[in-house]
């Protein structure tokens, strides 16, 4: 190595200068300064030194910059993504809410156009139900009047024969007798040519419970003019058999052609 090298060369010139000619010695003198110069031209540069220790925060701290820059952009991003997914889930909601909105207004209209339509089919029905029931009573009206309104003398003048009779039927529940005995009523007056008015009281309280109370009789038909009682069905079959059936509503004020009786 060089350290060697350099102890070498100075020993032999040094051995020259004590023992050899002048002209080795010189000679000697030449090749160790040429050595000198050859070993101080090839010797490298000092190595510069180390800078002093950095400590771990200051050797951390680009990575630690970094890192947070990093986390930043991150955080960023992330926040920007939050806020779009709001932003979407507020319009989904709203969306949402729009559309229960508008299903319970349509629900609301259709039950308020459900709600008319039934309206006007009751008000028609209670309409149709207004006049049958005031034609009724027309004839009710007609067929009886106040009590002791037509009380008085009975005479055979053409105004006193104006009056018609009227038959209490009912059309729900009685026996079949009283069925069979309102049929074969009414057949009598078609075949004497007797005109008449039927009223079906079966919904009628008060005027059945007037009549029985007026007739003495709870079983229908009843025969009536006006407010007078003739009889039932039994007695007009009495009576038409005796030939006496025409002479007693004559009586009563109704104008009946002279017919036979059989």
């Amino acid at each position: 190595d060089r350290g060697r090298r350099w102890t070498a060369l100075l020993w032999a010139h040094a051995q020259s200068l004590t023992q050899g000619p002048p002209v080795q010695a010189h000679h000697s003198s030449l090749l160790m300064s040429q050595t000198i110069q050859d070993v101080s031209f090839k010797t490298p540069h000092p190595t510069p030194l180390p800078s002093p220790l950095q400590s771990p925060r200051e050797i951390l701290a680009p990575v630690e910059n970094d890192t947070v820059a990093s986390t930043s952009e991150i955080d960023d991003t992330a926040n920007e993504a939050f806020q779009q997914m709001a932003l979407r889930k507020k319009e989904i909601e709203d969306k949402i809410k729009a559309k229960i909105v508008e299903k319970e207004k349509a629900e609301e209209d259709y039950k308020e156009q459900k709600a008319a339509t039934e309206m006007a089919r009751k008000r028609v029905d209670i309409e149709a139900k207004i006049k049958a029931k005031k034609k009724e009573m027309e004839a009710v009206e007609k067929a009886l009047k106040m009590e002791g309104a037509n009380e008085g003398p009975e005479t055979n003048s053409q105004a006193n024969l104006d009056r018609a009779c009227t038959i209490y039927v009912s059309s729900v529940g009685g026996l079949r007798k009283q069925q069979a005995d309102t049929r074969r009523t009414k057949n009598l007056f078609h075949i004497l040519g007797i005109p008449y008015t039927e009223i079906d009281v079966a919904q009628k309280k008060n005027i059945k419970e007037k009549i029985r109370r007026q007739s003495g009789h709870q079983t229908l038909p009843l025969v009536f003019v006006d407010s007078d009682f003739v009889g039932t069905f039994e007695d007009l079959q009495m009576w038409n058999e005796d030939g006496k059936l025409l002479d007693k509503l004559r009586a009563k004020g109704v104008n009946v052609k002279s017919k036979s009786s059989n």
